[in-house]
């Protein structure tokens, strides 16, 4: 056991925990609620009605795109599993009690998909395998491979 890589290995761990909030609250975030034909369609429609309603520039939206966040759940999910896991006993103290997401995509503004800002969080990873995974940016890359080729 080597104290400082544990320590260190322990720090990195709780800054990925920490990642992929979301606040279901802001007004700047859309829910989607919709079933369409043609989402190409509805997004280029979304994204050009965006620009026509904030006024934005051609050169700004150029620069425009989207981001669609999924499986948005509440942190104490993770917080529960990592105690009944690992036998952590419960106390009072304050937990954090934020949303978070389990991955995000992004788009351009003619809808290309952006690979290399695909965000696959580690409380999303958790949530859905139940454990701490072994390293975070291999699954994440894997994912982001697997979003190419479809």
């Amino acid at each position: 056991m080597n104290g400082r890589k544990d320590i260190l290995s322990a720090w990195i761990t709780i800054e990925q925990l920490s990642e992929g909030s979301i606040n279901k609250k802001d007004k700047a975030l859309k829910p989607l609620h919709t079933v369409e034909k043609d989402w190409n369609k509805f997004f280029l429609d979304f994204l050009s009605k965006q620009k026509e309603q904030q006024k934005v520039s051609d050169k700004i939206f150029k620069k425009s795109g989207l981001v669609l966040y999924f499986d948005i759940f509440n942190f104490q999910e993770i917080v529960d599993i990592l105690r009944e896991k690992y036998k952590i006993a419960k106390n009072y103290e304050e937990v954090s009690n934020s949303d978070k997401f389990t991955f995000s995509v992004y788009f351009d503004n003619q809808l290309n998909f952006i690979a290399e800002k695909l965000f696959y969080t580690m409380s999303g990873y958790i949530r859905r395998h139940g454990d701490l995974p072994k390293d975070i940016l291999k699954v994440e890359n894997s994912f982001r491979r697997l979003e190419q080729e479809i």
